[in-house]
């Protein structure tokens, strides 16, 4: 029997090499013949370098990878820094924070990675308003946007981008105070000549508006407003925001045990490009019941489990469900939204179809442009997209989150976010060229990307991009 063969017999643990950590077969033998063995080529496909700070997502990747070492080598990076790191020479894809990811060999070629370069297109939510918005106006009409699965009014796209713009530095430059002014005009004509169907409260004769800072999340700059003067004294005493999304509240979502929730949904984009759609979704709910008119408590209105974390009556246990049968037929059952089992299980399928459907569309409207969203052969991106639920059971996607906080998932749950991440070794990885993966579906895949979207991607990547500057995370 080979040492190889004796180690694949043995546990599986970590070993230090030098400043890294390689992620190994521990076995009793003698620690040269574990490296030898190790390293061997009929024992290694591929060699990983992970570098990932957050440690109950470094965690789920290291357990993932374990269950493939006949395959992989991998090796741990430092876990901390805001600068790019060099790959071990022997590496030949990284996959690390966004910001550690060594982009010049990345474009050049050398490695793949754990991102896209470019996608501030998803990122930032006043460019996801207006490229899912032109992606309609072109299309006439999104078939996904229909009755059955939310309309282009709501919460799931941008009435409005507020745009503060840069302060001016020459004196032929628009300043700040004139393109703010200029964006409010189009704010206070919308908030007086919109349809205010669906985002009013029984009995109340003004409608509720949220505002969104375009490039904050874990539910901070959000703002529940009524009245033009209170849009105008936010974005003046919020100088540091530089553009706003305004947006018609939905009064009526679905609510669970009397509490508003929204769905995350995890999705993972693939080369250029295949999009997988987790079927794991998780329902994240408020600790606090949800009171529709009553705009100041904001606990029962912002679902953000980052920000649902700071009110006392929020618990993992209670606030946070997989979006299945399983778990949410009994609580629709018990509160009854629904007529029957029967219903309330259709219903709950019916909700992931729809956002399987969305998420297929929403990538299809970025599919040329480059500018925003530049998917890169050899490489992948895990996102966060999430959801709401009407009590019409509309579906409307809220925002996108690239690189997105896995430890909101929970201590209890964590099998999803290891199911989703040994998912998508097999899918980056080509382990299993199937539909479905795993937890993972496939749901787009762009099929007409030809030679020239290619030339004019990689074009605009390595001119555009500056080597010490990059797009940040989401």
């Amino acid at each position: 029997m080979s040492d190889f063969q004796m180690i694949t017999k043995t546990c599986l643990s970590v070993h230090e090499t030098g400043c890294f950590h390689v992620l190994g077969l521990q076995a009793e033998l003698p620690q040269e013949q574990i490296a030898a063995a190790v390293l061997s080529p009929k024992a290694v496909k591929k060699s990983i370098f992970v570098d990932i700070d957050e440690p109950y997502t470094r965690k789920q990747v290291q357990k993932a990878f374990l269950k493939r070492s006949d395959i992989f080598l991998v090796t741990m990076g430092p876990g901390e820094g805001i600068d790019a790191v060099k790959v071990p020479g022997h590496c030949e894809f990284q996959w690390a924070e966004y910001e550690r990811i060594d982009w010049d060999a990345v474009l050049a070629g050398k490695h793949g990675a754990s991102s896209y370069c470019i996608r501030k297109g998803l990122s930032r939510k006043a460019q996801l308003a207006y490229y899912t918005h032109r992606h309609v106006l072109i299309l006439d009409t999104w078939s996904v946007w229909d009755d059955n699965a939310g309309t282009t009014n709501h919460e799931g796209f941008a009435d409005l981008v507020v745009s503060m713009g840069s302060p001016a530095i020459t004196s032929g430059t628009l300043n700040r105070r004139w393109r703010l002014d200029q964006s409010l005009i189009e704010a206070k004509r919308l908030m007086q000549c919109v349809n205010y169907n669906g985002s009013q409260c029984d009995g109340d004769p003004f409608p509720i508006w949220i505002l969104k800072g375009s490039t904050v999340n874990k539910g901070a700059g959000i703002f529940l407003i009524h009245f033009y003067e209170e849009l105008v004294d936010i974005c003046w005493s919020e100088p540091q925001i530089r553009e706003w999304v305004l947006q018609q509240y939905i009064t009526v979502p679905l609510l669970l045990r009397k509490r508003k929730f929204h769905i995350r949904a995890y999705v993972v984009a693939v080369s250029a490009i295949k999009v997988y759609f987790c079927q794991e979704c998780l329902a994240l709910c408020s600790g606090t019941k949800y009171k529709n008119c009553d705009t100041k408590d904001l606990f029962s209105h912002i679902t953000n489990t980052a920000y649902q974390d700071l009110d006392p009556g929020f618990s993992e246990e209670n606030c946070i469900f997989v979006w299945n049968e399983q778990s949410i037929v009994p609580i629709l059952l018990r509160d009854n939204t629904c007529e029957n089992e029967e219903d309330a299980c259709a219903k709950v399928r019916n909700v992931v179809r729809d956002m399987e459907s969305i998420v297929a569309e929403l990538f299809n409207a970025y599919k040329s442009e480059f500018g925003v969203f530049a998917p890169i052969e050899g490489c992948f991106e895990h996102y966060g997209l999430d959801f709401l639920v009407d009590d019409n059971w509309n579906v409307y996607l809220l925002e996108v989150n690239p690189g997105p906080d896995f430890k909101q998932t929970g201590t209890r749950l964590q099998d999803v976010v290891g199911n989703l991440m040994l998912a998508t070794i097999d899918a980056v990885f080509e382990i299993s060229n199937r539909k479905e993966i795993g937890t993972l579906k496939l749901v787009y895949e762009n099929e007409t990307r030809g030679a020239k979207d290619r030339e004019a991607e990689a074009q605009y990547i390595s001119s555009g991009m500056p080597s010490s500057s990059h797009e940040g995370a989401g």
